[in-house]
């Protein structure tokens, strides 16, 4: 029998908007039931963008504790609008042995992480 995998649900929004909180909170864990995951704690930021994020941070630690095995976030964007600050979340949560998953089908970012760092070894050594 397969093992069942632990998520943790990640939402952010930038304005407080229970509505929305709601409707993302919704689509992942419509996603977390179709992909048979458990949802061990949902995360949500409820902050602007240039704001420190709280839940994030908590998800950060709770993923080095390996308290779940898969973060589901809606799409990248809701994890990190900036491309660094994303590649260093992907990063640490890949670290951690984290699966991240995106309930808008965007494919698994620690795959294209890898191959960032590969070309970039690559580059450095020349």
């Amino acid at each position: 029998m397969a093992s069942v995998h632990k998520a943790a649900l990640y939402c952010r929004i930038a304005e407080c908007d229970p509505l929305i909180v709601e409707l993302q909170t919704s689509l992942l864990r419509d996603y977390a039931a179709q992909e048979g995951l458990d949802i061990f704690g949902v995360y949500t930021d409820e902050c602007p963008v240039s704001v420190p994020r709280p839940a994030l941070r908590k998800l950060l630690e709770d993923a080095r504790d390996r308290r779940f095995d898969v973060v589901v976030a809606v799409s990248p964007s809701r994890l990190e609008r900036r491309t660094e600050q994303l590649l260093e979340i992907v990063s640490q949560l890949t670290e951690a042995g984290v699966q991240i998953r995106f309930a808008d089908g965007t494919e698994d970012l620690s795959t294209w992480l890898r191959i960032c760092e590969g070309v970039y070894e690559c580059l450095t050594s020349l």
